[in-house]
């Protein structure tokens, strides 16, 4: 791609995907906003709303008494919220990881219950340093197999192992994928940087997860947006 000519300071910042590994997750705390979109019922019902895995079964719909316009049956479902979130990985840099999300205030809607600490058993088989960053995959066995999480390339994702919907066992789930950025580099930039590899560039996270309860029914989504603040850095207090 050929780099923006403008001069300007005003010139949008440009992102780029970015490499990641466990070394650059634990290096410091992801601090940003999460956007909630949740089901009117608070995403705790057991009502049949769309489901999250196989197809949709049909579902009876309510029609809202309402004097303000019909905006169709998706919209007045949901409502919003924005809250602060961190997260945090916490690696011995062997084989054991945990990955810690604390929310904080909200307006409007809240995250819904989920686990906001995971411990993790790394697969450092996959963490070869001979293949470059974007080619290697990290596997990490989350709550005793409940939960698998992989790093590949730029891309971090954590999902059920398996899913049982028997009575008896069934608990409420979810799945998230996060994509890291970084400030795009000139070529002077990418020439400084090549020496160190381990030396991580402003990092920024997009990160999107799903909620579901027990019986699979889709509840909750939301989109968060982190920069890392690296440990020693500034001070991280917000």
């Amino acid at each position: 791609g050929g780099s923006g000519g403008g001069s300007s300071d005003s010139v949008a910042t440009q992102y780029e995907r970015y490499s990641m590994d466990l070394y650059g997750l634990s290096i410091g705390a992801w601090l940003g906003d999460t956007i909630v979109r949740d089901m009117g019922n608070g995403g705790l019902s057991s009502s049949a709303n769309s489901k999250g895995f196989g197809s949709p079964q049909s579902r009876p719909k309510k029609k809202k008494k309402s004097n303000g316009p019909d905006f169709g049956s998706g919209f007045a479902e949901w409502s919003l919220g924005v809250q602060k979130v961190s997260m945090v990985f916490k690696w011995d840099f062997e084989e054991s990881v945990r990955q810690v999300l604390h929310f904080g205030r909200s307006i409007g809607s809240s995250t819904g219950p989920m686990p906001t600490s995971s411990m993790g058993t790394v697969n450092d088989e996959l963490m070869s340093r001979r293949l470059p960053k974007e080619e290697r995959m990290t596997y990490i066995d989350y709550d005793m197999s409940r939960y698998a999480g992989f790093i590949v390339g730029e891309k971090y994702i954590k999902c059920p192992r398996y899913l049982s919907f028997a009575q008896a066992e069934s608990f409420p789930f979810c799945t998230e994928v996060s994509v890291f950025l970084r400030e795009k580099k000139s070529e002077n930039d990418l020439i400084i940087e090549l020496g160190d590899e381990d030396e991580l560039p402003d990092a920024f996270c997009t990160r999107m997860s799903r909620l579901y309860d027990k019986d699979g029914n889709f509840s909750q989504g939301s989109t968060s947006f982190f920069m890392l603040k690296p440990i020693g850095g500034g001070d991280g207090n917000e």
